[in-house]
């Protein structure tokens, strides 16, 4: 014999948490759904200051993972590598006033972020510093600057349990610092500056 009473007790307890999941994964989609607060970046290749090889590439991919779950919108690699080739643009550590603008203009971007690896070790414990920067198209103004170091020792923790062996692993801490760092900044900007009109702060609504 079925019990209705403890039938309807369980549905509703299943209904209940279901509920909460599907709230949970809203407020966790939130967190990384603020790209329309946030400028579309074009991410520059990085520039290998260290004494090492550096798997350039490899970083530069992280890091843009690391940019997007921060909330930017980044620019497809496609239209920066036409725009690269298009406009003879080799030097990614900085940027002209004139070649900012034409950036601007041609694919729509309003920033570009620049990186330089100025210490890339592998040999225990891993070690890397990276310094980047975020420069305004149109008028190369910095809009933000920052820097990260790290040792895979920097917080060994009880019996090495914190002690970072894995090269990717320390660099990817150092790009989500990285990234967390520069939409704080950012957001912070669009508070003082007040929103546009679709929600860009001190950018404004992007031309269509």
């Amino acid at each position: 014999m079925i019990c209705l009473g403890s039938f309807s007790s369980r549905s509703a307890l299943v209904l209940l948490l279901a509920a909460t999941l599907a709230a949970g994964c809203a407020a966790q989609r939130g967190v990384s759904g603020t790209a329309s607060n946030l400028p579309l970046i074009a991410v520059l290749p990085l520039e290998n200051l260290s004494a090492a090889p550096v798997p350039l590439r490899e970083v530069r991919e992280g890091y843009i993972e690391e940019l997007k779950k921060a909330g930017f919108q980044v620019l497809p690699d496609s239209v920066l590598e036409d725009f690269m080739e298009r406009n003879i643009v080799r030097y990614t550590a900085g940027m002209d006033e004139t070649t900012a603008k034409v950036m601007k203009e041609e694919t729509g971007a309003d920033a570009a972020v620049m990186t330089s690896v100025e210490l890339y070790s592998d040999a225990p414990p891993p070690k890397v510093s990276l310094s980047s920067r975020l420069v305004a198209m149109g008028t190369p103004d910095i809009l933000w600057a920052g820097g990260e170091g790290m040792c895979g020792d920097d917080h060994p923790g009880l019996f090495g349990f914190g002690v970072i062996t894995d090269q990717k692993t320390l660099v990817r801490r150092a790009l989500a610092g990285l990234s967390r760092s520069m939409a704080q900044k950012i957001e912070g900007q669009g508070r003082v500056h007040g929103k546009g009109e679709k929600g860009r702060g001190l950018f404004g609504p992007r031309a269509e």
